[in-house]
């Protein structure tokens, strides 16, 4: 089984007080996971590839870019074991049983 936490732990994630709707990741954390770089952007879908720069430099992106970097993009090992869990356990339970108990 996938402890989705430990992946989520290795993201940095950040919130902006004009932008509600969307959690933001610390971009070199995500192409690290992905084992990506900021070339492989251009596959993103062009409204997907906003990314800000913080007054200190760092690089952060919206989340849906995040994961579509992470489940659709990367053709990393970590990743693949994160999205065999995510297609084949959870989102079947969520279909079928109508949510997802960890473990169960």
């Amino acid at each position: 089984m996938v402890d989705i936490s430990t992946f989520q732990e290795e993201m940095t994630s950040y919130e902006f007080a004009d932008d509600n709707k969307y959690v933001w990741y610390k971009l070199d954390d995500i192409l690290r996971l992905t084992e990506l770089t900021e070339k492989d952007l251009q596959e993103l879908p062009e409204e997907e590839r906003n990314v800000r720069e913080l007054i200190d430099g760092t690089k952060v992106i919206q989340e849906p870019a995040a994961y579509l970097l992470i489940f659709f993009i990367s053709k990393s090992k970590k990743v693949k074991k994160m999205q065999d869990w995510l297609f084949n356990k959870v989102l079947p339970d969520i279909e079928t049983k109508g949510y997802y108990i960890k473990g169960v």
